[in-house]
């Protein structure tokens, strides 16, 4: 069963540092201070769930007068699937 769960700040932050270390780090050879920042400890974000297997993040910050969507990752095991799209979906109905 997919589940996708909003959390608060850090709430979380080692599983999603997870994921986007294996995308964005692994995969596509970003550096993690990219992939990481202080932001992260004061937006939203979501975290998506294979029964109990976190497989995809992503997180909604406020800059200036706009809400920005950012960090979407996902498992390689669990692309092609719509996680993208839920992830986003769900960060946007928040």
């Amino acid at each position: 069963m997919i589940i996708a769960e909003i959390v608060p700040g850090s709430k979380g932050l080692d599983i999603q540092y997870s994921i986007r270390d294996i995308v964005f780090t692994e995969e596509q050879g970003i550096s993690k201070e990219i992939s990481h920042d202080e932001q992260d400890l004061t937006c939203s974000h979501v975290i998506v769930y294979d029964n109990s297997k976190a497989i995809g993040t992503g997180r909604i910050i406020q800059q200036d007068n706009a809400l920005l969507i950012g960090r979407i990752a996902v498992l390689k095991s669990h692309r092609g699937q719509g996680i993208g799209d839920l992830i986003v979906r769900k960060l946007v109905c928040y």
